[in-house]
C-alpha cells in the first residue's frame, strides 16, 4: 500500500516561505562553523558532525552516532530519511556554532525546501546546503543557475 505524503509536501511548501535566500551574515562575527552529513545503509543512518573554528580550522568538537531510519528513500522527501538523524546529532553537540553546512540541498530542491532548508529552519540557524548533484533548475552557459 502506497503511503500518502501530501502533508509532508505541504509542510515543505509552507517551510519554504521562511527560507532566507540572501546573505544575512555579512556584518555578523562568525567564529565556529559546523559541518554535518549522514550516510545511509538499509534503514541505518550513520551521522557525523564537526565544529571547527573558522579562523584557525581547529576542531572544537566531533560527534558521531548511528540511528535507525523510519522511512525508505522517497524522491523529493529526503528530509524524511536524514532530517531526524541530523537534528539528533546537532542536539548532541556541546559547543555552539554560528553557521551550519549540510551535505544536501537547500533551495535548489523541489518546493524550494530541501534538507538544508528544513534543518536550518527547524534549529533557527543560518544553514548552507552543499549538494553533489543538481536536482532541479538549469545551469546557464555562464555557470549560474536559473530558477525555473
Amino acid at each position: 500500500m502506497k503511503k500518502d505524503y501530501t502533508k509532508i509536501l505541504e509542510l515543505q511548501n509552507e517551510l519554504s516561505k521562511n527560507v532566507i535566500n540572501h546573505d544575512d551574515l555579512i556584518n555578523n562575527n562568525i567564529s565556529n562553523v559546523c559541518g554535518i552529513d549522514v550516510s545511509n545503509k538499509d534503514l541505518n543512518a550513520f551521522c557525523s558532525a564537526v565544529v571547527v573554528n573558522k579562523n584557525t580550522l581547529e576542531i572544537i568538537e566531533s560527534v558521531n552516532e548511528k540511528s535507525t531510519v523510519n522511512y525508505p528513500y522517497i524522491p523529493g522527501l529526503f528530509m524524511l530519511i536524514e532530517g531526524k538523524p541530523l537534528l539528533r546529532i546537532i542536539r548532541l553537540l556541546k559547543n555552539q556554532f554560528d553557521v551550519l553546512i549540510i551535505d544536501g540541498h537547500g533551495i535548489l530542491y523541489p518546493r524550494k525546501c530541501g534538507l538544508a532548508s528544513y534543518v536550518g529552519i527547524t534549529i533557527d540557524k543560518p544553514t548552507i546546503g552543499v549538494a553533489k548533484n543538481l536536482l532541479c533548475e538549469s545551469i546557464l552557459d555562464n555557470n549560474y543557475i536559473e530558477f525555473n
